[in-house]
């Protein structure tokens, strides 16, 4: 095999290993891992899915929040809770912030999870919102 053969050989490898990589490959660095109760499963895998888990709990209990969204299959993300609304009007707003990725060919488009955990501290009825859109989900400590 001549040296450019094994060449791209090579490229096609890495090509196909990146769109083979699981579906969950950029969850974030806090993510807790937990897997979702199957009554919380999206419907479809190409919906946007947000979801607590549990909804209903004491204050300082910790709570896994499953974000889930389509995303190009050449991108990265980064989620933050923003708390700043959470006094004044009882809202907590995941903000998603696109990282930079270089990326020579662009793979279909992927599933991107993030399973993150949140702990509200005062007793009461918080709703937790993507900054992206979509369906509000409350969380209620009480």
């Amino acid at each position: 095999m001549s040296r450019i053969a094994k060449l791209n050989a090579f490229v096609l490898t890495l090509i196909f290993s990146a769109i083979a990589l699981p579906t969950f490959a950029n969850e974030s660095k806090n993510s807790s891992q937990a897997t979702v109760p199957t009554a919380l499963a999206p419907a479809s895998v190409s919906q946007l899915f947000l979801a607590v888990h549990p909804a209903i709990g004491k204050p300082n209990q910790p709570r896994t929040v499953f974000l889930q969204f389509g995303a190009p299959g050449c991108s990265d993300y980064a989620i933050s809770f923003d708390t700043s609304l959470m006094e004044t009007q009882n809202l907590v707003v995941l903000r998603t912030q696109a990282l930079p990725v270089i990326c020579p060919l662009q793979p279909p488009p992927r599933l991107v999870r993030f399973d993150l955990e949140f702990t509200p501290t005062k007793a009461g009825t918080l709703t937790l919102r993507w900054d992206r859109g979509g369906p509000d989900v409350t969380i209620q400590s009480v």
